[in-house]
């Protein structure tokens, strides 16, 4: 799996931050051409992965104010993956939450691991990118051999999940079966900014539906979290009460095999307002009170 760079000179740069994204172009086991952007530094190697409906801005932001920013100023070395289907990376006819788990995850990796030989690295997933970080340390000794921690923002248990969601989960899968061109648009529910595929969608919402996280080969991912022995950060919103409530995030963590810790991020824990879903990686807030205390625990984790 080879990958690809584009010099600094044609890659995007916010204009109010003079260091330069680089993209590299990862060649995935399938032959599906990912995107993996780069905010260079010789600290630590932080890789950020997106949820469903998303890309590199929600990390990257549009004018230099996203959480890679954030900490490429604290000297990290960030590395931003577009998932198959998101953002610069090819799109198939289809795919599915596994794939990005079982194909594109490894191919990730292997380019990091060609990049920054030496050390450990830190991973950060967003909702369903956690699942994607989750799934993968549980799935995939070798990285769980190179991951020192990893920090799940806004990322659900499919066990703690009351009929509300069920419900939504049932319906949310119903549309996807009808979505146009096999795909589900980000406007029709607001979670980001691109179409998702209506495969993921359903394969996903089958997931809460049966309350399992389960391969199309059977491979229980949630049950092979007992194998992730590094220290694992929860956060969740205050305010997310359907998507990734405090309890369900919580439940979660309980299925990791090592050392956990669980935030809420809400006015009753000092923060100045209640988080919603999307709060903890865009909100104007996040930058002076959620951030920093993200930043000092992955410098010290």
């Amino acid at each position: 799996m080879g990958a690809q760079r584009t010099s600094p000179a044609q890659a995007a740069r916010p204009s109010s931050v003079p260091t330069p994204v680089e993209t590299l172009w990862v060649r995935a086991a399938d032959g599906v051409r990912l995107a993996v952007h780069r905010v260079r530094s010789t600290g630590p190697a932080v890789v950020l992965f997106h949820g469903v409906f998303c890309n590199r801005t929600v990390w990257l932001g549009t004018r230099g104010t996203g959480f890679a920013w954030f900490l490429a100023e604290a000297g990290f070395d960030v590395w931003v993956p577009e998932l198959r289907g998101r953002g610069q990376s090819d799109v198939p006819r289809v795919w599915t939450i596994a794939d990005w788990i079982e194909i594109d995850l490894p191919a990730i990796a292997t380019a990091v691991e060609r990049e920054r030989p030496e050390g450990t690295w830190r991973w950060v997933g967003h909702s369903a990118g956690g699942v994607v970080v989750a799934a993968g340390l549980g799935r995939w000794s070798t990285l769980r051999a190179r991951v020192r921690t990893a920090v799940l923002l806004g990322t659900p248990s499919p066990r703690r999940i009351g009929l509300a969601r069920r419900l939504a989960a049932a319906t949310f899968a119903a549309v996807a079966r009808v979505a146009p061109r096999e795909r589900v648009p980000g406007r029709w529910v607001q979670l980001g900014p691109e179409a998702e595929s209506s495969a993921l969608v359903r394969h996903w919402m089958g997931w809460n539906v049966a309350r399992r996280w389960v391969g199309p080969d059977g491979y229980d991912y949630l049950a092979s979290l007992q194998n992730v022995r590094c220290p694992v950060l929860g956060v969740a919103g205050a305010a997310d009460r359907l998507l990734a409530p405090p309890s369900s995030v919580a439940d979660l963590l309980r299925f990791f095999g090592g050392p956990t810790e669980s935030w809420i991020v809400g006015r009753a824990y000092g923060y100045t307002r209640d988080y919603g879903h999307a709060d903890l990686v865009v909100a104007r807030e996040a930058r002076q009170e959620l951030w920093p205390r993200l930043r000092a625990w992955l410098a010290t984790g």
